[in-house]
């Protein structure tokens, strides 16, 4: 494992991935019953996009580690594109959800966003920021030892 290959890009995108499932785990919603506010994280109060949102965390994690493992670029820099692509949709997926929280009630009762579904907005944002940077970032770190090329003789 060599942490020297990884890049700003590659460390936004890591710490956006633990920041989604670390925020999944907070009150995003809460409901009033009987006079106290009931809190739902986003494990409880979404059917598919927390899927979606662990999904691409999870993806995230395996780009860093897989650029600080893998000796050649192309790996981790396609699955940074495919995490890319899991990140903006899981950002839409929360955007939709903090203009329209989910109706966890029947429309009964009154639902109210709480702090989790803020960090879980500024995160996924974080998350798509650097895997945006991760792939727009083609850097290949330099070898600790000068390499000097090989003449080859016929």
């Amino acid at each position: 494992m060599d942490l020297a290959r990884l890049r700003f890009g590659d460390w936004v995108m890591a710490l956006g991935g633990v920041a989604v499932l670390g925020a999944m785990l907070a009150d995003w919603y809460a409901v009033p019953v009987l006079g106290e506010q009931v809190g739902f994280n986003a494990w409880e109060s979404f059917a598919v996009n927390d899927v979606i949102l662990a999904v691409a965390a999870v993806m995230a994690l395996t780009t860093f580690v897989l650029t600080a493992t893998q000796p050649a670029a192309a790996v981790p820099l396609a699955l940074a594109s495919l995490t890319t692509l899991a990140a903006l949709l899981g950002l839409v997926l929360v955007v939709i959800r903090m203009i329209w929280p989910p109706d966890l009630t029947d429309g009964v009762l009154d639902v109210s966003r709480e702090g989790g579904a803020w960090l879980g907005l500024v995160a996924t944002s974080a998350l798509l920021a650097g895997c945006l940077a991760s792939i727009r970032d083609e850097r290949t770190p330099q070898p600790e030892q000068p390499v000097e090329p090989r003449l080859v003789r016929l």
